[in-house]
């Protein structure tokens, strides 16, 4: 097949490079093109066709250069499968303008806008994979359909998988519990340019929860002037505490819990300044080793832990902007 689309899909994804992966097929039905692995591991290569069929292929998590396995992928075009999505606010009334997502081979897989009729239509590769789709509208809420098994399913050799209808699918979005953020400084001072993403809902009734990490870029939301971010679409089901990130340019990427029982719709999130941490490596001889590779990793008494890596100047020194009150051990060489 001609002149067919071929994409890497990377707008949902945290990569500091989110710029997709795109080329076309020759005449011949081939493509090229290259990344790193490290990138490319894990990835879905999505391809489009004449007449709107479609074919997908999951490259790897294990990844090598000149792997000679990735110059031998074959795809079929097969028809799409049409998925067709009803958003509704709390009195059953067609919603537009509501976000709809899908999260398909543990990627984010497309996001559009419900149309006056409060409808989201997707054309999807018909073997793919769908493990959640959802919805969200500021101050309406937010509504998912799991397809996964429960985690107490996990182990049961005769459980299956909840089967993604045929027939359009209603989520309803029918109350919210709006958050307002505070980002502030350790000093108190607040901090404007702060993004700041939920993590995890879970709802009564599904089998699992909704990771909206693979979302950020729709979710996610900027401090203004003041250090505050407003998330008018929290779901007014949403009874257990939710997990906060911030990233900020020189703050220490580290979560905040907000608790809906007790928080009551208010939380001061507060960042921690990266540190500096410096030296320099020397060869057996004493002259300077450059162009080493350095890594740190930090863990202290939170959860959460840390890692940077870099690499020595001419003159053998390194600097890496770490997260406070750890220990750490650092490392050079491969």
């Amino acid at each position: 097949v001609a002149n067919a689309q071929v994409l890497i899909d990377f707008s949902a994804q945290s990569f500091p490079d989110n710029s997709n992966i795109e080329t076309q097929t020759d005449a011949q039905g081939r493509f090229t093109f290259k990344g790193k692995p490290l990138r490319l591991r894990g990835q879905t290569i999505q391809v489009s066709g004449p007449d709107q069929q479609m074919a997908h292929v999951r490259l790897p998590w294990q990844i090598i250069e000149d792997d000679p396995s990735l110059d031998k992928l074959r795809l079929q075009l097969k028809p799409p499968r049409r998925l067709i999505l009803e958003v509704v606010d709390g009195d059953g009334k067609p919603l537009p303008g509501a976000t709809t997502a899908l999260l398909a081979n543990y990627r984010g897989w497309g996001s559009q806008q419900t149309d006056q009729t409060g409808k989201a239509t997707y054309l999807l590769p018909q073997d793919l994979e769908i493990q959640t789709i959802f919805a969200f509208s500021d101050g309406h809420g937010l509504d998912y359909r799991s397809y996964e098994l429960s985690r107490e399913q996990y182990g049961d050799q005769q459980a299956k998988r909840p089967e993604v209808p045929d027939h359009p699918i209603r989520l309803t979005l029918d109350g919210t519990q709006p958050l307002s953020i505070k980002v502030v400084d350790t000093t108190g001072k607040p901090l404007p340019g702060v993004e700041v993403a939920p993590w995890y809902l879970k709802k009564e009734g599904q089998p699992r929860d909704v990771n909206l990490s693979y979302f950020n870029n729709l979710i996610q939301a900027e401090t203004d002037q003041s250090g505050t971010v407003n998330f008018d679409w929290i779901p007014h089901w949403q009874q257990t505490p939710i997990t906060m990130w911030p990233r900020g340019k020189g703050y220490a990427h580290l979560r905040t819990m907000y608790d809906p029982e007790k928080d009551k719709g208010k939380l001061t999130m507060r960042l921690q300044k990266l540190v500096p941490l410096s030296g320099k490596v020397s060869l057996p001889d004493g002259s300077p080793a450059a162009g080493i590779p350095i890594s740190a990793s930090g863990e202290g008494y939170m959860i959460d832990s840390f890692r940077g890596t870099t690499t020595t100047d001419d003159q053998g020194h390194y600097t890496i902007e770490a997260a406070p009150n750890m220990v750490y051990l650092v490392t050079a060489g491969n």
